[in-house]
């Protein structure tokens, strides 16, 4: 059955999105409580690691460093990303290569500085965890151990929230293309509206709430006014360009819960659930109104359509949308008689 009222694609990737937490792809927060234990066990200021994925960073975690830091700290620590062992600098001032980095001649004024690389479990290189200090220091043998323990459990931590990323983003995409097929099945390719069977079972779902709530249901039936005449003098190109902005203009001026279907040919219904007549009248010769001033075409060749339109109720006893529509057929063909470009309501 179809989901009533429709509900965008947007809406469902962005709730996917913010279900998984990855809405803000730099933040792992799980890494977060790693670092800070670095910090204190390798008595450093600062820890920095980051997964980087073809030259862009990811997914990180730090200890220490304000965010105000963080773009510099990155900048210094990607300098580690070529180590394939763990590496110690006691004093970075005498390293020429990196003694002039910004993150040393300013904040966070970087001295001591050691790192150790992130492998994946397919021993893919996937960052440097990076721990350093103000202060020259020294890193002894059980902190340098130590150092590659804590490099080993962010890799892990990081790669799995990159690999969980992927997996949502998998997940979105066969929603992309899930949701492709769904409108190619219940939309008309030309119009954007609803297809005649997608029409009737939405149609049908609307009524039988509305009746079950004691709510008022109105159909409105709307037809191209000489559209054989804009075939003939324009071309099926440019007939089909009208019923493309007809649908765009009627879908585009009424609420999210109506719903538009094209019935065949120029013929399309609408259908206003939780509205009474006086509303529906008004809704419709607005509408009516708009079709009448839209352009089609461009510049000098554009012209204009009007359409005719026909409204009913539904009646007492009138569960079948079938029916429904009947009546608002009797009033289309009573607006076409009275000189088209009109409403006509169908007497109940």
């Amino acid at each position: 059955m179809l989901p009533f009222p429709l509900v965008s694609f947007d809406e469902q990737r962005l709730e996917v999105l913010q279900r998984y937490r990855l809405l803000a792809p730099t933040s792992a927060p799980n890494a977060e409580g790693l670092a800070l234990l670095a910090r204190r066990a390798l008595g450093v200021e600062y820890v920095y690691a980051a997964v980087t994925e073809r030259h862009r960073r990811r997914f990180a975690c730090h200890a220490g460093v304000p965010d105000s830091w963080l773009d510099v700290t990155a900048s210094f620590c990607a300098r580690a990303n070529l180590a394939q062992r763990p590496f110690v600098l006691e004093d970075v001032r005498v390293q020429t290569e990196i003694a002039d980095h910004p993150a040393v001649s300013g904040p966070p004024g970087i001295r001591f500085f050691a790192g150790a690389p992130m492998f994946g479990s397919s021993g893919e290189r996937l960052g440097t965890f990076c721990v350093f200090s103000p202060r020259p220091q020294t890193l002894g043998a059980e902190r340098h151990v130590l150092l590659a323990q804590f490099a080993g459990h962010a890799a892990e931590t990081l790669s799995l929230r990159s690999a969980a990323s992927y997996a949502v983003r998998d997940l979105v995409e066969a929603e992309r293309v899930k949701r492709a097929y769904y409108d190619l099945a219940m939309t008309d390719a030309l119009t954007g509206a609803l297809n005649r069977r997608a029409f009737f079972e939405v149609a049908q779902r609307a009524l039988t709430r509305c009746r079950r709530h004691d709510r008022p249901f109105a159909v409105v039936m709307v037809d191209i006014d000489h559209f054989k005449r804009v075939n003939n003098e324009h071309g099926n190109a440019m007939g089909d360009a009208v019923l493309a902005a007809l649908s765009d203009c009627l879908r585009r001026a009424v609420r999210a819960e109506d719903a538009l279907g094209r019935l065949g040919g120029e013929a399309f219904a609408l259908i206003l659930p939780e509205t009474d007549r006086e509303e529906a009248a008004r809704t419709a010769d607005r509408l009516r109104r708009l079709v009448r001033v839209l352009p089609v075409g461009e510049n000098e060749k554009a012209f204009f359509v009007s359409a005719s339109f026909g409204l009913a109720m539904a009646g007492p006893g009138e569960e079948r949308i079938e029916d429904v529509l009947t009546g608002a057929d009797r009033a289309l063909y009573e607006a076409k008689a009275a000189g088209r470009d009109r409403v006509a309501l169908h007497a109940a």
